[in-house]
């Protein structure tokens, strides 16, 4: 059976999880469902970065000890990935021991190898993104790009990292593998990041400055700059989780790594470059996606205190609502997101559309017929092309998983939900029920209707997976367990004569 290892960035613990946490999260656990209904073993990881000064910073702010902050924060983030239902295989803290001590041991490998040096460095100094930027990273009034401040000037003995001679590697090797970094936007942008001359990486910081993170093992002056140590988190977690080289080298093998456009120079230039000197293969592909954006268009940011709260969210509009808005609205650019989207998202997508067309079908058959699927008489013309369609959106092939699948999954949601209420609509069973002998032809119609919903919710278990558990077991169908590995669906295969049960309003008004 085929595997594939699914990673997100880790995310610091210096504040609580935001909407933006929530999405990428969310999205690496849609593709994970997506590929266990196609028959593929998936190892997925997330978690939490608890190194660096922005976390020693506001750990030391909370009066707690370091430990016992980064415990807490830890169980937060956990936390919350849970009541999203995110179904991760490992979550992910750079605290513990193992990762710490294969940090170590990969310094060590590069220090006797001679590719690792000590040399005095003056830059600009981000410390929202612990990173020392160029001018070029700048926007137009020398600000950072994300966290609008201006970076300040460090000056300090550090140990760096030979890169700049694998620049021209990484070029050829970008070009040539046009699936590596999607999508292509994103591909393009890191091109042009190389084309300015790439400097050998800075990979620590001095005690003086900086003391929580991962001792230097031949210099106890200094500790693993925050984002050598970041990176090197999705080897650990499968050195972490499994033993011998041969399923290490399986999952490897088909390494889909999501995040946020933010952090592109960090995963598709530094941790691309990391690689090629630890002799691993490439991930099979980089999915970045933009930024949700709020009032003025600006990046959504704990930094800049205009972020959305998942958890007050959710107790507004469910978890799968919120899993459906993230995944059907972000596309390839930057996407708005405020109170009156989640609305409109929530009202006009799900519960008047898919939610209205489930409890239409499910009440018109008890009061007619009662608590049993009808069994369907000879299909006409419109059930035909009906069926048709439903195969037509079951056949898309999507050859390559990405971020993409994720949208154009909850797109297809929305348009059978279309088709089928038009076709509810059009046949009119409640008009064609007063005619004689049409029993038989309702029979078909209610049928049609009630097996499209089966299709419409196996094809949305990724997305919305409560949801769709609960209206299977409405119309009589088998529920799609957690652990599935492999789940073909159909059209046509909704049991005559299966129980249906009292609907609810599965999407209930908003107050």
């Amino acid at each position: 059976m085929k595997r594939v290892y699914i990673t997100t960035p880790i995310y610091y613990v210096n504040d609580d999880p935001h909407i933006g946490h929530a999405h990428t999260t969310i999205m690496g656990d849609i593709l994970k469902r997506i590929l266990k209904m196609r028959g593929v073993q998936v190892f997925y990881t997330t978690g939490v970065d608890e190194h660096g000064q922005k976390n020693q910073a506001s750990a030391h702010e909370s009066g707690f000890s370091v430990n016992n902050y980064l415990d807490q924060k830890a169980t937060v983030f956990k936390s919350v990935f849970e009541k999203l239902n995110i179904s991760f295989d490992f979550f992910v803290r750079t605290s513990r021991e193992g990762h710490k001590n294969y940090v170590k041991q990969v310094l060590d490998e590069l220090f006797s190898n001679k590719l690792i040096y000590k040399k005095y460095y003056e830059g600009l100094y981000c410390l929202g993104c612990e990173q020392f930027k160029k001018t070029s990273d700048l926007d137009e009034n020398g600000l950072c790009p994300d966290h609008k401040k201006e970076p300040e000037i460090q000056k300090e003995v550090n140990y760096f990292l030979k890169i700049s001679e694998y620049q021209s590697w990484l070029i050829n090797c970008i070009k040539k593998n046009k699936t590596l970094i999607q999508p292509t936007v994103y591909q393009k942008e890191v091109l042009a990041m190389l084309n300015e001359p790439l400097d050998d990486w800075c990979i620590s910081r001095p005690k003086s400055r900086v003391t929580l993170g991962i001792d230097f093992p031949f210099d106890s002056n200094f500790v693993t700059y925050v984002w050598f140590d970041a990176l090197l988190n999705y080897i650990s977690n499968l050195k972490l989780n499994f033993e011998g080289e041969s399923e290490f080298n399986n999952y490897w093998a088909n390494l889909i790594h999501l995040g946020g456009k933010d952090i592109i120079k960090t995963h598709c230039i530094y941790w691309l470059i990391m690689l090629k000197i630890l002799d691993l293969n490439l991930p099979k592909s980089i999915q970045i996606h933009g930024h949700w954006v709020g009032k003025g268009g600006i990046k959504m940011s704990k930094s800049l205190g205009n972020v959305i709260d998942p958890l007050k969210l959710q107790q507004r509009i469910g978890t799968d609502a919120i899993r459906f808005f993230l995944s059907s609205k972000m596309t390839n650019k930057d996407s708005r997101i405020n109170p009156s989207l989640i609305k409109s998202c929530y009202e006009n997508d799900l519960a008047n559309n898919i939610g209205n067309l489930l409890y239409r079908a499910c009440k018109f058959t008890l009061k007619n017929f009662g608590d049993k699927v009808p069994e369907p008489g000879d299909l006409i013309e419109r059930e035909k092309i009906l069926h048709l369609f439903l195969e037509k959106i079951l056949k898309v092939n999507i050859s390559q998983p990405s971020l993409k699948i994720s949208y154009e999954l909850a797109n297809s949601i929305l348009i059978i939900g279309n088709k089928l209420n038009k076709y509810f609509n059009d046949a009119a069973p409640w008009k064609l029920i007063k005619g004689k002998n049409k029993e038989k032809e309702v029979k078909t119609v209610l049928y049609t209707v009630l097996d499209g919903v089966k299709v419409l919710f196996e094809l949305a278990y990724p997305i919305i997976p409560n949801t769709a558990n609960e209206v299977l077991e409405i119309i009589g169908a088998n529920r799609i367990p957690d652990r599935i590995i492999n789940h073909n669906i159909q059209v046509g295969k909704l049991k005559p004569g299966s129980k249906i049960l009292s609907p609810k309003i599965i999407f209930p008004k908003l107050v």
